[in-house]
This record gives C-alpha cells, structure tokens and sequence, in this order.
C-alpha cells in the first residue's frame, strides 16, 4: 500500500470516529434509555468495524499483483443474490403468514396508519421481488450472463420495488 492510501483511511476513519463522538454525546441521544443508547453505540461500532475492514480489505485486495481474488468476488456476489432472495421470501414469510405487523413499515421505518391494510400486499411484493432476484440467480449460470450486466437486473428489480412500495405509500396518506 502507498502511504497517501494509508492516510486517505486513517483520515477517514478518524472522521467517523468523530462522528461517532459526536452522535452519542449529542443531547437527542443522552435524552434517550440507556438500552436505546447502547444499542445505537453498538451499531455505530459495528458500523466502524465494516468502514475498516472494507476499506483497507479492498485497498490490499487493489494493490495485490496477483488477481485470484477476482473469482472469489463473483463467487461473493452471487452468493449475496442468493441471501438477498432468500431474505426477501422470509420477510414474505413473516408478514404473510405469521402476520408480523410491526414489519408493515414505510420506506422511512415508520409504520403505515392502518398496518392491516397493507399486510398483504407488501408480503406479495416481497415475495415476487426475492422470486425476481432468485430467477437472476438460476439464470446467471445458464445463459452465462456477466458480472457487469447483473446491476441492471437488479436496479430494475429495486426500483419496480420501491414503485410500487411508494404507492403503498401514497394510499396510506389518503
């Protein structure tokens, strides 16, 4: 690594470390129950551990001279489509057949006014968005669709998604 990689990380690292200072010092958070607090301070050190290791993981990954890394990254992402499926079919799962309400919430985390109402519709949108991304995965390997064209597939799934998510949203306001 060069050492203006090393200090572009440190400098960025010490700035989030600042930020982290900052936010659970801040008046709004003192305000809130110790537990609130310490599960806030957990996540922004969890969200410090993920910047670090990202970041100088990628710049040694970058710096390597070899690329026998370059698989393990398709190998990665393709297991990622897989998760994010299989996450979205389970959150399907819990909303439509569990009937989980405090899971019926708006794209800004707030609940909708009438839960109820949209219970089952966002399950369905859900579950064909996980079936959507599970059908990419199948299709990658047979028709040997490249790394490259996988983003367009999926900001295509996202952005129906949050569509329609946003029309959810609309009809809650009304």
């Amino acid at each position: 690594m060069k050492l203006y990689q090393i200090v572009i990380g440190m400098v960025g690292i010490s700035l989030y470390w600042f930020l982290i200072k900052f936010i659970t010092n801040h008046k709004n958070v003192l305000a809130k129950s110790k537990d609130e607090q310490k599960k806030l301070k957990k996540q922004l050190y969890l969200g410090f551990t993920f910047i670090f290791v990202v970041y100088f993981g990628s710049q040694l990954l970058i710096n390597s001279k070899t690329t026998g890394w370059v698989p393990w990254l398709v190998i990665g992402c393709y297991v990622l489509l897989w998760g994010m499926g299989s996450y979205l079919i389970w959150q399907a799962y819990r909303l439509g057949i569990k009937k989980e309400v405090a899971l019926v919430k708006k794209s800004n985390g707030q609940l909708f006014t009438n839960p109820h109402k949209f219970l089952r519709p966002i399950a369905i949108t859900n579950l064909l968005t996980g079936l959507s991304i599970w059908l990419l995965a199948i299709a990658i390997p047979i028709f040997k669709i490249k790394l490259a064209t996988w983003m367009p597939f999926i900001l295509i799934i996202s952005s129906l998604k949050l569509l329609v998510f946003s029309r959810f949203e609309k009809n809650d306001a009304t």
